[in-house]
C-alpha cells in the first residue's frame, strides 16, 4: 500500500505504507510539512514487484481531506478505490488486535479442489507462518491422514510467535516454497483455538474440530477352506462411491472384497451388495461392528457390533436406521435377484466341504438366505431375473486345492448349486444322494457323473411317458 500527500504550496510526499497490527490494517507517520501542512491525500495499492513510485500504482482512491480528528480511512471493497464516501473514522486499536498463535500448536488443513493441478496432485503443500512485524518462515506439512495436512506452529526469528498462516499448495514443476510457485492459496488465518484439534476445512473456508480418521486393511478375493463370505445390504444409506462401509473386528477396519449387483428393482438402478472374504479365525465369536466413512476415511457412522456366530455368514447383514439409531440385522433376501447375483453367492461355497461355514453343510441356510422364492400357481420357483444355467464360474479341482486359492475348473453354477444341494441331502438325513461319488477328491468326474444321472432320469422318464403314450 501506499500514500500520496500534498498541499497547496507544491509540497508533494509519496511513500509506502506500513502493515499494521492486521493484515487488513496499515498505517503511516505522516512528516512534518516544511510548508504548513498536508491539505490532501490519497491511498493506493502499489505493484509489489516494482519500485513504490506513483506510476506502478495499481488502484487508488479519490482525493481526500483529512480533517484533523478522523485518522481510519475504510475502504469499502476492493472494487470502491475512487467513491470517497463518509469512511472517515476515529482509529480503534481493539478490532485490529491480533493475537499469537501459541508455539507447537498443532494445525490441519484440507485443500478445496483448487488447491491440486488439474485432477492430480500438485508438487508439495505448505504452510507460511507470519506476523505483524514482518518476520515469516514456511513450514512442509505431514501427511497423517487421506487429503488432510498437518503442520505444528514454529517460533519465528528472535523467538517471536506467528499471528496468521496461510495453506498453500505448489504449481506441479516448480522447486521450493515462495508465492511465486503458489498454485492456490488461503487467506490470513488465525486458527480458532477454542477448538481441541483445529482444522481448516478448504471445500467450506471454515475451522472446524479434527474429525475422526480409520485406516483399514483391504481383504483379497476368493473362498477357501479357511474362508468365508459376507454379505452386506447397504439399504439405501450412503450407497454412492463417496462412502464406504468397512468391517471392525480384531481392532482393525476392513475393506469390503467387492461388489455385485444384486436386486432387480423397477428402475435403471439396482441395487448392489457388498462382501467381504474373511478368514473364519478371525471373525467367528468375535464382536463384529460397522464403520461408514467419507472418501477422506472421516467417520460418519459408527454401527454397534454384534457378535458373530456360526452360519451368519449365510445370512444377509442389513443396514438399518430408526430415527436416529443405527444398527444392523441378519436376514435373508425378499426381492427378486439377479441370476449373475446367486452365482456370485454360490462362489463362496465349496462343493465337497462338508462345513458348516462355506460347505454343502451350510447349503440350507444359503438357500433359504441368498435365493427369495415366489409362489406361481402353486409351484414354488426362484423369484429370480435369468437362468442360473449357463452362468459360469471358476472352482477347484479337488478337495485338496481347498487349502489353497487355486481355482482351475470351470463350473456351470446351477450344476455347482445341484451339487451342493445333493450332498447336503445325503450327509444330513433330507433325502437320498443324487450321485454316490461323495469320497473322490476331483469335482471334474464328480460333475460328469452328476450329468449322466441327469441324463439317466431324463431317459427313465421318457420311457415311461412313451409306455403311459402307447
Amino acid at each position: 500500500m501506499c500514500i500520496k500527500l500534498w498541499n497547496d504550496q507544491g509540497e508533494v510526499h509519496f511513500s509506502e505504507m506500513s502493515l499494521g497490527t492486521s493484515t487488513t490494517l496499515f498505517y503511516y507517520e505522516v512528516p512534518a510539512s516544511t510548508k504548513g501542512s498536508f491539505d490532501n491525500l490519497w491511498f493506493g495499492r502499489n505493484d509489489p514487484d516494482l519500485p513504490i513510485d506513483e506510476a506502478n500504482t495499481w488502484n487508488r482512491t479519490a482525493n481526500l481531506t483529512f480533517d484533523g480528528t478522523n485518522n481510519l480511512y475504510v475502504l469499502p471493497n476492493a472494487t470502491q478505490w475512487m467513491n470517497p464516501g463518509d469512511n472517515w473514522y476515529p482509529y480503534n486499536p481493539a478490532p485490529y488486535a491480533v493475537d499469537e498463535i501459541p508455539a507447537s500448536t498443532e494445525l490441519y488443513f484440507r485443500p478445496a479442489a483448487d488447491f491440486y493441478n488439474g485432477g492430480g496432485y500438485s508438487t508439495s503443500f505448505a504452510a507460511y507462518f507470519f506476523n505483524t512485524d514482518g518476520k515469516n518462515v514456511w513450514v512442509n506439512p505431514t501427511y497423517p491422514y487421506t487429503s488432510t495436512y498437518k503442520v505444528v506452529t514454529p517460533t519465528l526469528e528472535g523467538g517471536v510467535l506467528p499471528n496468521y498462516v496461510i495453506f498453500a499448495s505448489m504449481r506441479a514443476g516448480t522447486s521450493g516454497n515462495s508465492f511465486e510457485n503458489v498454485l492456490a492459496q488461503t487467506a490470513d488465518l488465525y486458527p480458532d483455538l477454542t477448538l481441541t484439534k483445529p482444522m481448516y476445512d478448504g471445500p467450506s473456508q471454515t475451522w472446524k474440530e479434527l474429525p475422526t480418521f480409520v485406516n483399514y486393511q483391504n481383504l483379497p478375493e476368493g473362498i477357501n477352506a479357511n474362508k468365508i463370505r459376507i454379505w452386506l445390504d447397504r439399504n439405501g444409506h450412503y450407497t454412492t462411491n463417496s462412502y464406504t462401509y468397512l468391517l471392525f473386528f480384531n481392532t482393525n477396519h476392513h475393506y469390503n472384497t467387492g461388489k455385485e449387483k444384486a436386486i432387480e428393482l423397477n428402475s435403471e438402478d439396482p441395487v448392489d451388495y457388498l462382501y467381504y472374504d474373511v478368514p473364519i479365525s478371525w471373525i467367528k465369536n468375535k464382536e463384529v461392528g460397522i464403520t461408514i466413512v467419507n472418501e477422506y476415511n472421516e467417520v460418519l457412522v459408527s454401527i454397534p457390533a454384534q457378535t458373530f456366530v456360526e452360519g451368519d455368514n449365510s445370512k444377509l447383514w442389513k443396514i438399518n436406521l430408526s430415527g436416529e439409531t443405527w444398527s444392523y440385522e441378519k436376514t435373508v433376501v425378499s426381492e427378486k435377484v439377479y441370476n449373475t447375483f446367486v452365482r456370485k453367492v454360490l462362489e463362496g461355497y465349496l462343493s465337497c466341504s462338508p462345513s458348516v461355514d462355506n460347505g454343502y453343510g451350510a447349503f440350507n441356510s444359503m438357500d433359504n438366505t441368498f435365493i427369495p422364492k415366489v409362489d406361481a400357481g402353486g409351484t414354488t420357483i426362484w423369484n429370480m431375473s435369468g437362468n442360473l444355467g449357463g452362468q459360469m464360474l471358476n472352482d477347484y479341482a479337488s478337495v485338496e486345492a481347498y487349502e489353497t486359492d487355486e481355482r482351475t475348473v470351470e463350473v456351470d453354477a446351477y450344476v455347482k448349486y445341484q451339487m451342493l444341494a445333493a450332498n447336503y441331502l445325503a450327509n444330513s438325513g433330507g433325502g437320498g444322494a443324487s450321485f454316490s461319488l461323495m469320497n473322490s477328491s476331483n469335482n471334474t468326474p464328480l460333475i460328469l457323473m452328476f450329468i449322466f444321472s441327469l441324463i439317466g432320469v431324463g431317459f427313465i422318464s421318457y420311457l415311461r411317458l412313451k409306455k403311459y403314450k402307447n
